[in-house]
């Protein structure tokens, strides 16, 4: 019997496959745990992400961008300021809010993630554009 002798050419190919530590680009789920994390930390318990959907995405380098748009729902009345993403205020006593609970918005969104040894990491989220939807 003939011992199994692979190719040269295979076992580099196998080699150089193991050893890479190029990371698969950032998935619809790492951008949209991003947005969620986000959320948490900063709207103080006022949003709710309803939907989430990755619309493209650009490589630079060790940077990548992913675009994604998104609704998101007041779950009370407050204030949000679009330029602060989803960071929100409660309303304080004698200010009118500018939006309503149960109001969604439908915000495009850029995120920057960074390569790592241990994969993509978010850096930034940007608002381009909100759209009311009652």
């Amino acid at each position: 019997m003939k011992p199994f002798q692979p190719s040269i050419p295979l076992i580099f190919a196998a080699f150089l496959s193991a050893c890479s530590s190029d990371p698969s680009p950032p998935t619809e789920a790492d951008a949209r745990a991003a947005l969620e994390q986000d959320i948490m930390d900063s709207s103080q318990g006022c949003i709710k992400l309803v939907e989430f959907h990755r619309t493209g995405e650009k490589a630079l380098g060790s940077i990548m961008l992913v675009h994604a748009r998104s609704k998101i729902e007041f779950l009370e009345d407050c204030n949000w300021p679009i330029d602060k993403m989803v960071v929100v205020t409660k309303v304080v006593p004698g200010v009118t809010p500018n939006v309503r609970k149960g109001e969604q918005r439908t915000v495009d969104f850029t995120f920057s993630f960074y390569k790592t040894d241990h994969g993509w990491k978010t850096t930034q989220m940007k608002a381009s554009e909100s759209k009311l939807h009652p």
